[in-house]
């Protein structure tokens, strides 16, 4: 079976040694995959849900937010793209993996976070229900490119308001879900401050790629909306990595749910 992810603090400082025979997925499970932990929540509410579909408990159900590029424009007729779709696939197919995962996709092209915080409920309510994770990749989206829907009358930027309203919302549900932040090729101020402020964990794809083999072709440039399939495919094995580490711990009672901070 797959180890457990390592919970060394200092992971993501070092920039793993090139090895040009290893495959991507090797690479995350040496240490690609913790450098691109880049925040760890302290909630234990994830493990908990890998504990409960490993006991034989409801499997785990993602949902996947974000625009045109999570979506999938630019991959063509490339299979296993977009990234949610590589990571259907990695959940239906790795045998080394306990894990139970579905993933449905609710990205929608040409959105941003503040283009979605008043539909998301409803449609999580119709497609997702029981939804128990979360993914939340609007950082093409939320960097730049929709100033119309950020900056309105004297307020200069709205990302953080909107960024709160979205995890207000979806943290008020009845379980709450784990959410967990996608960073593409680089951070969003506002998506890290909501992170620190709700404890949310952080993904960050572009640590990964700095630091893997160069024959992967992972690399994604800043500025680039639509990367190539041969970047959805690696992020969609790093979500994998992510949601698949085997339980360390599940012998702890299950927590309450902690009250949500004050607004951002």
């Amino acid at each position: 079976n797959r180890a457990a992810i390592p919970a060394a603090d200092n992971a993501h400082r070092t920039i793993p040694a090139a090895n040009n025979n290893e495959t991507f997925v090797q690479y995350l499970n040496r240490t690609g995959g913790a450098l691109a932990w880049k925040r760890r929540s302290r909630s234990g509410r994830l493990e908990e849900l890998r504990c409960a579909a490993a006991a034989g408990g409801p499997p785990l159900e993602v949902a996947t937010l974000g625009g045109s590029m999570t979506k999938g424009t630019g991959c063509g007729s490339a299979a296993e793209c977009p990234w949610p779709a590589r990571l259907a696939a990695r959940a239906a197919s790795d045998a080394e993996s306990d894990a139970r995962v579905r993933v449905h996709n609710l990205a929608v092209s040409g959105t941003c976070t503040g283009c979605v915080t008043a539909t998301l409920p409803p449609r999580l309510d119709m497609t997702v229900p029981n939804v128990s994770v979360v993914l939340w990749d609007y950082g093409v989206n939320d960097a730049d490119a929709h100033k119309a829907v950020y900056r309105q009358g004297r307020f200069k930027d709205l990302r953080v308001a909107a960024a709160d309203v979205l995890l207000r919302e979806l943290l008020s549900r009845d379980p709450p879900p784990v959410v967990v932040v996608i960073e593409g090729s680089g951070p969003v101020k506002a998506h890290a401050a909501a992170a620190e402020h709700y404890d949310l964990d952080v993904l960050a794809y572009h640590r990964a790629a700095a630091g893997a083999p160069l024959h992967h072709n992972c690399s994604w440039k800043p500025n680039v909306a639509h990367p190539p399939p041969t970047v959805h495919h690696a992020l969609g094995d790093l979500v994998w990595w992510f949601l698949a580490a085997r339980p360390t711990d599940c012998s702890r009672t299950t927590r309450a749910n902690a009250p949500l901070p004050p607004p951002l």
